[in-house]
């Protein structure tokens, strides 16, 4: 990574991640009810928590496979 690219936060990421599938979707660039139902849990609720719970974790372990790869 260079110096010049933003860093984000585990939560900006996961918001980045779920706003380019969303986009994915909507232009029809997927006709697969895979990415909807995936989008479906990610979304966020009011009080700011993902609706599949299960998704917090699953993304907490994504993030830490990825630094570990780094050597972060």
């Amino acid at each position: 990574m260079q110096d010049s690219e933003p860093l984000l936060t585990p939560r900006q990421a996961d918001l980045a991640v779920y706003e380019f599938l969303r986009q994915y979707h909507l232009h029809g660039l997927s006709e697969s009810e895979e990415i909807g139902g995936l989008l479906g849990g990610l979304s966020l609720l009011v009080d700011g928590q993902p609706a599949d719970p299960a998704d917090v974790s699953d993304w907490a372990a994504a993030v830490s496979a990825v630094l570990a790869a780094e050597g972060k």
